[in-house]
């Protein structure tokens, strides 16, 4: 592996993990490193062959990590539901496509989430986002569904038109549509009707706002037992949905779906069944970096086991080291995922008008 692409890989896994504490700069920082790793590589000629599976695993793990941040930091619950379904929708699509094949699926399956999340993100800089009513929120949805994804789709997977050949032949079109969206906007702005009166001054770190901050209570009754079958449907989906995705990374597409079924299934039980423990003795960073290294030690004996199994199919397929890699990043997810539903559940409820939606 050449120092460019390990470079390109470190970046790739180490900006989303900013998200949770700033999502704003921090998605926005990966997607320009999303936009610009494959010409980086070019200009180093160290662009891998299975270079388009590796991108795309990529960021269905920056996805996840933005989306499971939601966990911790949307309090509103009309908000973090229409995240989810988003966030799920793309998710499926992003499976279906990579075992048919079929570009037309992501015209299907828009990243309506990703535009949202950042709409959220901005408007959480100066504003209390729980001002926001419900038709507002879902109207968002709507225009950036219909308004941006869609072209957007269909310009990349349909189309297949290269962004840069484009703007180089357009370039002095490019500059005054530019230009003009500039001028609507500021003439909007000077003549519409004025923006709301900020709560709080621009901040981009979700902690600087108070009534949006994760408060974490001294009541650990949120962390019984009881509650553990809705998180555990759900992990089931969301790594079952993010396995499929890095499946696609190794380089036979005939490995055997009992063993892939059930390392998955044995990874989120057991991680589930020890975050439930870990969780009891509190929700800091400390207990966070225990609970990683806890259940990523499980989760290495999983698949240690699953590896070990008596198949000839696997031979030749996954490698120890590529399975390390894959295991590592669903370990990251999973960890976060106990770790935000944790505070989430320690924390909605404490503002008027909130409920568990988790």
């Amino acid at each position: 592996m050449s120092f460019a692409l390990l470079g390109v890989l470190l970046l790739r896994l180490a900006v989303p993990l900013a998200i949770p504490k700033f999502p704003l700069p921090a998605i926005v920082a990966a997607l320009v490193v999303d936009a610009g790793d494959q010409t980086t590589l070019a200009a180093f000629d160290a662009v891998p062959d299975d270079y388009q599976a590796y991108d795309k695993a990529l960021d269905v793990y920056y996805l996840a990590v933005a989306y499971i941040s939601t966990l911790r930091n949307w309090l509103d619950g009309m908000a973090f539901r229409l995240s989810r379904a988003l966030w799920y929708y793309r998710l499926i699509g992003v499976a279906i496509f990579e075992f048919t094949g079929a570009r037309f699926v992501l015209l299907i399956f828009p990243n309506t989430f990703e535009y949202f999340f950042i709409f959220y993100e901005a408007v959480r800089c100066r504003w209390d986002p729980a001002r926001m009513s419900k038709r507002l929120l879902a109207s968002v949805v709507v225009l950036v569904w219909v308004g941006v994804k869609l072209p957007q789709e269909w310009w990349i997977h349909w189309a297949r038109l290269d962004m840069t050949g484009f703007v180089s032949r357009h370039v002095t079109a490019i500059l005054v549509m530019v230009a003009a969206t500039m001028g609507v906007v500021w003439v909007s702005a000077r003549l519409g009707p004025p923006m709301p009166t900020p709560d709080w001054s621009t901040a981009f770190g979700v902690d600087a706002h108070p009534t949006t901050v994760i408060r974490r209570s001294a009541d650990r009754a949120a962390h019984s037992w009881s509650p553990l079958l809705r998180p555990v449907a759900e992990k089931l989906v969301l790594v079952g949905l993010v396995t499929a995705v890095f499946s696609k990374l190794v380089p036979r597409s005939d490995l055997p779906t009992f063993d892939i079924v059930l390392g998955v299934v044995l990874v989120v039980v057991g991680s589930s069944l020890l975050g439930a423990v870990l969780v009891r003795d509190g929700t800091g960073w400390r207990h966070a970096a225990i609970d990683f290294a806890a259940t990523a030690v499980v989760n290495l004996i999983v698949v240690s086991v699953v590896y070990l199994l008596p198949t000839d199919q696997l031979d030749g397929g996954i490698s120890m080291q590529l399975a390390v890699f894959l295991v590592g990043l669903l370990t990251l997810i999973i960890a976060l995922y106990d770790r935000y539903r944790a505070l989430r559940l320690a924390s909605v409820g404490k503002r008027p008008g909130l409920t568990t939606v988790v």
